[in-house]
């Protein structure tokens, strides 16, 4: 479970993932949210809120900067509480939509966040059992003869990170067209090959820094080509340098998970 809150940020964020649901508020400044082929507008006390996997982009609209506070959670933690009764058994584990108008909820998740120690079990499972809907499901459904393929690519570049992405090999490998590849693997995921394969990496060094490894170790193990290549994408897709998260993480007791709060400038 990762906390993280922001100030003055001015630079956007490109098409990204987490492997975590992300939930969290708005404190000041505007975004723009580009979600499921939607462009929508957050302002301040808006709830933000993404799934695992679920795509997303978005920076603050121009002239002005924004600043959030944002929960990660995993999902073992999510069944968890689930199975603990604080969100319906047959409640889907997905939100309907990446915005909410909650100002009672905000409160509440406000003075978890300004805790100087990790909220309770109880605490964090009323709070966030109170966000689940039915999912929305959206129009405009990506082609399904091309699911299991694409489904294929994914695997495989999960299991290549560390390896140089050739587009024409990994077309040629499933049999597609470099194109055709291209477009139903931003139809079905969100977003490009290459933009996949490097938020893999960025999640990877995530987990890495929190378990202690040292930069350089980082970024070769993550499949960057080397730290400056590495700092820069970690920069672009968290908003953070990898220094500035590795020297906020801190653990809650041997063995559990990392619980990490950033000041971001």
């Amino acid at each position: 479970m990762e906390f993280v809150r922001s100030h003055q940020v001015t630079h956007g964020l490109p098409t990204h993932t987490h492997d975590t649901y992300s939930i969290g508020i708005a404190l000041h400044g505007v975004q723009r949210l580009v979600f499921a082929e939607q462009t929508l507008l957050a302002g301040p006390g808006t709830v933000l809120l993404s799934s695992p996997g679920q795509v997303v982009a978005h920076a603050p609209l121009p002239g002005s900067g924004w600043a959030h506070k944002m929960l990660h959670v995993s999902p073992d933690f999510l069944r968890h509480l689930q199975r603990q009764g604080y969100i319906p058994r047959r409640q889907p584990l997905t939100f309907g939509s990446p915005l909410r108008s909650d100002a009672a909820w905000v409160a509440r998740y406000d003075a978890l966040h300004q805790q100087q120690t990790p909220p309770s079990e109880q605490a964090l499972g009323a709070l966030l059992g109170a966000l689940f809907a039915p999912a929305v499901v959206g129009g405009g459904a990506p082609d399904p003869r091309f699911q299991g393929a694409v489904a294929d690519v994914q695997a495989y570049l999960q299991g290549h990170q560390q390896q140089k992405l050739a587009l024409d090999g990994l077309a040629s490998r499933f049999a597609l067209d470099k194109y055709q590849l291209v477009r139903q693997f931003r139809q079905h995921v969100g977003m490009t090959p290459n933009g996949y394969l490097t938020m893999l990496r960025v999640e990877q060094a995530k987990r890495l820094l929190a378990q202690g490894c040292s930069l350089v170790e980082t970024a070769l193990e993550a499949g960057f080509y080397d730290q400056s290549h590495f700092s820069r994408y970690f920069l672009r897709y968290t908003g953070f340098t990898p220094g500035d998260f590795q020297r906020a993480q801190y653990f809650t007791r041997p063995g559990a998970a990392p619980v990490g709060t950033f000041v971001h400038h």
